[in-house]
């Protein structure tokens, strides 16, 4: 009978220091308001996600169509065009390379641009992508030779 009590005692004990910790864990430290998120940070990190979407969306649609999406809804991605912060919008379209722009809702944080090229390669059509970002101005992808690099901003 005294086992059975201390395990109850043992049992309970446990329970109160497993609940105290995960409290605690939950709890910032210094007892004080857990800090704010930074939005800057995750809305970047999520355009960058969106353009990299927007840009296989386009690889592909180029590979399927022989042509670029002159709109983002025909990519059929599920991106919309003001989401993650920043107004999205394809600013250029030809028939071998589509640019897409990213301009931020919030002031401060930085531009992005990307684009999409089409090679003709001894092997068929490819695409190269390049992904672009500035603090101040639209950056501008462009093709140099077969491959795709970043313009300073204008």
């Amino acid at each position: 009978m005294n086992c059975h009590r201390w395990l109850i005692v043992s049992g309970s004990l446990l329970s109160t220091t497993l609940t105290a910790g995960c409290l605690g864990f939950f709890s910032p430290p210094g007892g004080g308001v857990a800090p704010a998120p930074d939005t800057t940070a995750s809305e970047t990190a999520q355009i960058r996600t969106i353009l990299g979407s927007l840009t296989r969306g386009q690889q592909a649609y180029y590979l399927e169509n022989g042509q670029f999406a002159s709109a983002i809804a025909d990519l059929d991605i599920g991106v919309r065009p003001g989401e993650g912060g920043y107004q999205v919008e394809i600013a250029d379209l030809q028939p071998t390379q589509v640019v897409m722009t990213a301009t931020p809702e919030t002031p401060g944080n930085p531009n992005f641009a990307a684009g999409v090229f089409a090679i003709e390669g001894a092997n068929g059509t490819t695409t190269v992508v390049a992904q672009c970002e500035s603090e101040a101005g639209i950056p501008l992808p462009r093709l140099e030779g077969t491959e795709a690099v970043c313009d300073n901003a204008q």
